[in-house]
């Protein structure tokens, strides 16, 4: 089963969502402590706006953020992606926003070792927190672009910059 969503730049009544599983009405929000450190008083309020619309929104709070929510999970950035995820999960199970095959489908991932979709985690990464697509180096400069070296820069691409 996949879990239907969509990713950075979706807007409900006015506010981006990084991941919006749709069926569950769960937005997932990516808080890096920079750019997050003086917004708590905008996130809240994104916080309750979207409560009002049924859509839980569940928050990676970057180091040195506290939580807005018990939903929320907090990371440092040396810690390992697949860690900061199962953590991220954790949460979500424990405070039951999720139905009873999506919950499955989560603890079944949680004691995996790896990804279940490395290409698609790659995909969903290159975003975050980096720019749209049609603002990226990528598209801006192809030129510049073309001569990026895959190997040597991965899992780094264009498009993050």
């Amino acid at each position: 089963m996949r879990v239907e969503s969509k990713y950075y730049g979706e807007k409900y009544n006015g506010y981006e969502l990084d991941v919006f599983l749709v069926k569950e009405k769960i937005g997932i929000e990516i808080d890096g402590g920079y750019w997050h450190k003086d917004k708590v008083c905008q996130d809240r309020k994104k916080n309750e706006t979207l409560k009002t619309q049924g859509i839980t929104v569940v928050r990676l709070r970057g180091e040195g953020l506290s939580k807005l929510s018990p939903f929320d999970s907090c990371y440092k950035k040396n810690e390992r992606h697949k860690v900061i995820i199962n953590r991220l999960l954790e949460g979500m199970l424990e405070n039951s926003l999720l139905n009873k095959n999506a919950v499955r489908i989560m603890q079944e991932y949680i004691t995996e070792n790896k990804y279940r979709s490395l290409s698609e985690y790659r995909r969903i990464l290159e975003y975050l927190p980096g720019p749209m697509p049609e603002k990226s180096l990528q598209s801006q400069r192809p030129d510049i672009a073309s001569e990026w070296h895959p190997t040597k820069n991965e899992p780094l691409t264009p498009t993050m910059f």
